[in-house]
C-alpha cells in the first residue's frame, strides 16, 4: 500500500517535470527520493521507461491487483467498491496523462507563433 501511494505522490511530479520540459536529472532526483533503499531496483525499472507517466499508472494498476489478490476473503466484497473507485482514479489519471503528451506533441500552428 505504501509503494502505491508513492507512486501517486510520483505521477504528479513526473508530469510537472514533463510539462515544464524540466531536466531529466529532476525527476530522476524525485525517483530517487521516493523509491529508496528496499525499492531500489522500482527506482531503475522506472528510470529505464520511455514514458514514465504512463509506466506509473500501470504499475499503480498491478500494484491494486497485487491488494486485490492478498485481501482476506472476508472483506473481498468490501474491497470491491473501494477497488472500482481507485480504477476509476487511475483512469482519469491516465486521461489527463495523455491529454497533457498530446498537447505537448501538438504544433503550434504559424499564427499564434508570431505572438510569443
Amino acid at each position: 500500500v505504501v509503494l502505491a501511494c508513492r507512486y501517486l505522490v510520483m505521477v504528479g511530479w513526473s508530469l510537472k517535470a514533463q510539462v515544464r520540459n524540466e531536466p531529466r536529472e529532476t525527476e530522476e532526483e524525485v525517483v530517487h527520493t521516493m523509491l529508496h533503499g528496499a525499492n531500489a531496483e522500482e527506482a531503475r525499472w522506472l528510470l529505464r521507461q520511455p514514458k514514465r507517466n504512463m509506466a506509473i499508472t500501470a504499475r499503480l494498476r498491478h500494484l491494486l491487483s497485487s491488494i486485490a489478490v492478498s485481501c482476506p476473503v472476508d472483506s473481498v466484497g468490501d474491497f470491491g467498491h473501494a477497488r472500482q473507485t481507485m480504477e476509476a482514479i487511475i483512469a482519469d489519471i491516465e486521461a489527463d496523462v495523455g491529454g497533457c503528451e498530446r498537447l505537448l506533441t501538438s504544433p503550434i500552428p504559424p499564427t499564434y507563433s508570431r505572438h510569443l
